[in-house]
């Protein structure tokens, strides 16, 4: 995929996303999952929990399996929250049981998406299409995984034309504080486009794109100069990375934060 979408909603703490999978979410996310509680009824995998009805995955091994073997059947819908403790789990509610249903059903809470017997970070949904919505109790988590995803998308595009027996070029981590700068423009829902194919005098460009909502009509779409905000640069001499603002201010609710 050439572009990564990304629309955050801070009232929730979630992003809805589409270039994001489960494999990234994985391989980054800072403090990984040690128990998870999948929100699916009809789920074969993990073992029954009947408190809840629901099947449970305990120990992050077998949590890091599930991840795996969902990244590789893209056909399979992936739903899922964490949780601390199987103790605190059995307390649950007829109430909130009810809520985890619902939350399953709809991917909206009608709550907080974050259970206190939970102790839950995250709440991950992902359809075939590998458009994800997932739920940030922290959203630095979000912004490290997107920081690691960008860095792995230049990568593999400076590098896919070169000769077997050249060595790969590296491309330096971003830090996550940079996505971090994005807060307000990602709230708008935005494009990242990766679209250029190699180096242009050492330098690697993504320009970034308000698309809004618009997700369902992405792959079809043709971006406009006059709708890019910024440009993340990667400067392969200097091993750098760099944001250029272009005009912030004049778009609606784009104030800084």
């Amino acid at each position: 995929m050439a572009y990564i979408y990304i629309h955050l909603d801070t009232i929730s703490n979630s992003v809805l996303s589409k270039g994001l999978s489960i494999a990234d979410f994985a391989l980054s996310v800072p403090e990984k999952p040690q128990n998870i509680l999948l929100l699916d009824p009809n789920a074969v995998e993990g073992e029954f929990e009947s408190h809840t009805g629901l099947k449970m995955i305990r120990g992050q091994g077998p949590v890091e399996d599930y991840y795996n073997s969902h990244a590789a059947k893209r056909e399979i819908e992936t739903k899922w929250i964490d949780f601390r403790d199987i103790h605190f789990l059995q307390q649950l509610t007829p109430m909130e049981i009810a809520e985890l249903l619902y939350f399953s059903h709809m991917a909206t809470q009608l709550h907080s998406p974050f259970f206190y017997k939970l102790q839950n970070n995250f709440v991950y949904f992902e359809k075939k299409d590998t458009l994800a919505k997932v739920f940030y109790r922290h959203l630095d988590d979000f912004y490290e995984i997107v920081a690691e995803k960008v860095r792995s998308k230049v990568y593999q595009k400076i590098n896919e034309r070169k000769s077997f027996f050249k060595a790969a070029t590296p491309v330096a981590s971003m830090e996550a504080n940079l996505m971090k700068e994005f807060r307000s423009v990602f709230q708008e829902g935005v494009v990242l486009d990766f679209n250029q194919q190699e180096l242009r005098d050492q330098l690697y460009s993504i320009p970034v794109y308000v698309v809004e909502d618009q997700v369902k009509t992405i792959d079809n779409r043709k971006f406009r100069q006059e709708d890019r905000i910024a440009l993340i640069t990667y400067d392969l001499t200097a091993k750098t990375w760099s944001v250029q603002q272009d005009e912030w201010d004049a778009l609606p609710n784009l104030k800084q934060v």
